[in-house]
């Protein structure tokens, strides 16, 4: 993009000239003049091009009603250039407070105009001026490969010349018809491209939420309009209508989102109880991931655990029979001593806690308490 003094920016995109202009009525009717012959002078030698923005003048040739002294000037400039006036209709492109006017003109080459549309939109746009799309068609011209990767170009920066050049200049020369030339030639530089530089980054568009639908954009747009209208109403008589307007339609903008929510939310439960492992399950999961849930109650583990791993009523459980104590042996004097004997003291071990005398009455062979300790546990 380069700024050129004198009220316009000009960029090129996919090969075309893009000038975006600015005429302040302020200006008087030599700035305005001296802006023309500068914009004129720096399009006249770039094709194609397209030439738009706010001059702030009025001509009968795009749908005012009175042709002005700024209308006539801006005529007889652009009359120098190869251009085609690509408005259409009488709808107003920008809307004060109660009056609108055609101030946003839009120039196109006669190349472009048979491929282009222009459309007004009736958007909210948070301005005065009204959003206007141009639409360009541009045919079988454009190379199958660059529709297949999106049209997102390459990053210049990552430039390999020695690659361009050899994929460009290896190979064999473009033969039979025009048309087969044009398209050899474009895959080759499309291949010489692919292998000297990346594609460029392409950020994804930005999902809208999931309660979202027609009806709350046009209560959106509603509601912004009335907001915009209510702020400019500001100190007059009529303030206080144009307030109450635009509180009544914040509420109900806010009541359909909250009905939105509650029947998505509906939905979700539903389609849960059809595919435990659909949608819902999905979004449980993104919202735990990266957390390690901490559950302490007992009581809450056994709910989970028993709701997720019901018993089966129709199985019989087993028991284990009960131990017989009597069944036990007795433990002997011999086997008593020769634990004792294999027992090791030493200073790091767990029984120097405890004082000497009871460890040397503890281990004294009693076979008859050691029964009976086995007999209770």
């Amino acid at each position: 993009m380069e700024f050129p003094e004198g009220g316009f920016v000009r960029a090129k995109i996919a090969g075309i000239y893009i000038y975006s202009c600015y005429a302040p009525p302020s200006a008087t009717i030599t700035e305005f003049e001296g802006t023309l012959g500068m914009l004129v002078s720096d399009a006249r030698s770039r094709n194609p091009k397209i030439i738009a923005g706010d001059f702030n003048a009025w001509a009968v040739d795009w749908g005012s009603r009175t042709t002005n002294t700024r209308g006539r000037i801006l005529l007889e400039a652009f009359a120098k250039l190869d251009l085609m006036l690509a408005n259409t209709g009488n709808l107003s492109t920008f809307r004060g407070t109660g009056s609108g006017s055609i101030v946003d003109l839009t120039y196109v080459s006669t190349t472009l105009a048979r491929r282009m549309t222009r459309f007004v939109s009736e958007h909210y746009t948070h301005s005065d001026h009204q959003a206007i799309f141009l639409q360009i068609d541009y045919g079988p011209c454009v190379d199958a490969c660059s529709r297949e990767a999106g049209n997102r170009g390459w990053s210049v920066k990552g430039l390999e010349e020695d690659a361009f050049i050899e994929m460009l200049l290896g190979g064999q020369s473009p033969g039979g018809a025009a048309t087969e030339k044009v398209e050899q030639m474009m895959g080759r530089i499309t291949r010489a491209c692919n292998a000297a530089m990346p594609r460029r980054r392409v950020l994804a568009k930005r999902r809208s939420n999931y309660w979202w639908n027609e009806e709350i954009a046009v209560l959106r747009d509603a509601c912004f309009r009335a907001r915009r209208i209510c702020q400019r109403a500001r100190a007059r008589p009529d303030f206080d209508e144009k307030r109450l307007a635009y509180v009544n339609l914040r509420g109900k903008l806010k009541q359909a989102i909250r009905t939105s929510k509650r029947e998505c939310f509906k939905e979700l439960c539903t389609e849960a109880d059809q595919s435990p492992w659909g949608t819902a399950y999905r979004i449980i999961m993104k919202k735990m991931r990266g957390r390690t849930p901490q559950l302490t109650c007992p009581h809450l583990l056994l709910d989970i655990v028993t709701a997720l791993f019901p018993p089966d009523k129709g199985e019989r459980k087993q028991h284990k029979p009960a131990l017989d104590v009597n069944t036990i042996p007795a433990v002997t004097e011999e086997e008593l001593t020769q634990i004792c004997g294999e027992l090791v003291i030493t200073k790091h071990s767990v029984w120097m806690l405890f004082p000497i005398e009871p460890l040397n009455s503890l281990l004294r062979p009693d076979p008859t308490g050691l029964s009976a300790c086995l007999k209770h546990a």
